[in-house]
């Protein structure tokens, strides 16, 4: 065999050994930035990409953002993505930036982290650093100023909008609410008119009264004269409302007299005429009776509504426990 001749077996062993280094080759972490353009004009935009790849089994340290690397650029925008499923595994990152400085500015590099499988060590990896040059405009001094374009008006938004909707409802609803109000009052009506709800009659509306009263303890608590005159106030709404007599305007003597038109019982006039000379006493003259003659009073109001109520009803067809039931 010649000094030039190549051993089949050593071809074997050349295409072993090539596929071996594609192999790792291809199984290296890479960690690379790329930019659109190398050169803008003042305020324009570039585009920046970041981009790690490693195998699947390795375990990545995904770089965190940090602006400052892209000093005097300013970010208008970032998004991030991860391919998983791919092997190797894809991260990348996609920047639009923008520059107001004039001149040469340096991006990065930027820093990633990766470990190998079975490896506690961690192993930095950089990015080249990308140099951008950013032109100042020319400005053709010969020919004459335009004026600055006005600003380009975009479509409103339901969000710019509610706020002035809301506002608009609120003051019509307001000036609404106002008229409605000057009308009702012109016509001498509420402004709201609620359902009025059905009065009980004179008996029941006495008799829930006197006990509201008697819960008060008025009298117990010194309020002597408030006590009298909410009992005969009580008295004199049921004389009106079950007998017709105009009580709440009359004195005690008048309510007596014509009480006693009405109807003269021996016994509902002693109740009555008792009642409204000791409330008389502590209203006019200042008295202050015993706390039993304050039960008392009350006592006797109480038979005074229920006996006449009850002779009211006897004298329609009705026994005295029908009454009271009612």
């Amino acid at each position: 065999m010649s000094y030039n001749t190549i051993s089949f077996k050593q071809i074997i062993l050349f295409l072993v050994l090539f596929i071996l280094t594609v192999s790792v080759k291809g199984q290296e972490v890479k960690f690379t930035s790329k930019v659109d353009t190398s050169s803008i004009i003042l305020g324009d935009q570039i585009k920046l990409k970041l981009e790690l790849s490693a195998p699947k089994d390795y375990i990545l340290n995904i770089p965190q953002q940090d602006d400052s690397l892209l000093n005097p650029f300013e970010v208008i925008a970032n998004k991030d993505t991860l391919l998983k499923d791919l092997n190797p595994v894809k991260y990348q990152r996609d920047y639009l930036i923008t520059a107001y400085d004039s001149g040469w500015h340096k991006i990065g590099p930027f820093a990633a982290q990766f470990q190998k499988p079975g490896d506690s060590v961690w192993t930095t990896i950089f990015t080249d650093s990308l140099m951008i040059f950013v032109n100042t405009p020319v400005v053709d001094t010969t020919k004459a100023f335009k004026d600055i374009k006005d600003v380009l008006g975009e479509p409103l938004t339901l969000e710019e909008i509610l706020p002035y909707t809301i506002g608009g409802l609120a003051v019509a609803l307001i000036i609404f609410l106002i008229i409605y109000y000057i009308k009702r009052r012109q016509k001498n009506k509420p402004f709201i008119k609620l359902p009025s709800r059905p009065k009980l009659p004179p008996y029941e509306l006495a008799i829930q009264s006197l006990e509201s009263l008697r819960v008060k303890r008025l009298w117990q608590n010194d309020q002597i004269k408030e006590y009298y005159t909410e009992l005969t106030d009580i008295l004199r709404n049921y004389i009106e409302g079950q007998f017709k007599i105009k009580a709440i305007e009359m004195t005690s003597d008048e309510i007596m007299e014509s009480y006693q038109e009405y109807r003269n019982d021996t016994q509902l006039l002693y109740l009555l005429r008792n009642v409204l000379r000791i409330a008389d006493l502590v209203k006019f003259a200042k008295e202050k009776p015993l706390p039993s003659e304050h039960d008392k009073a009350l006592q006797d109001t109480i038979e005074f509504v229920q006996t006449s109520y009850k002779t009211i009803m006897m004298n329609n067809g009705q026994t005295s426990d029908e009454a009271l039931k009612q």
